[in-house]
């Protein structure tokens, strides 16, 4: 099974929010965070969004195969590199 790049993660579909121990245990739902965190940019910064313990939360369409991040939970300079970088 694949891992998690970032420690704190919820999805959210319209319904239901996943935590972390539920993503991982959905192939599904976890390609679809490694997916988002990849493609979103977040590579760069997930050491640091580990390290203060930020929380990715992830708006999914229902089918699970897309959606949208947040990062919360972080220092106002991370979440400005964070922007810069989804701008």
């Amino acid at each position: 099974m694949e891992d998690l790049i970032i420690n704190n993660v919820i999805v959210f579909d319209g319904k239901e929010e996943y935590s972390r121990e539920q993503i991982r245990a959905s192939l599904r739902l976890t390609r679809l965070v490694n997916a988002i965190t990849t493609l979103g940019g977040f590579p760069t910064l997930v050491d640091r969004i580990n390290k203060e313990g930020g929380l990715l939360y992830i708006t999914a369409h229902p089918n699970h195969e897309s959606g949208r991040a947040e990062l919360r939970s972080v220092s106002e300079e991370l979440y400005s590199e964070y922007l810069k970088i989804t701008e």
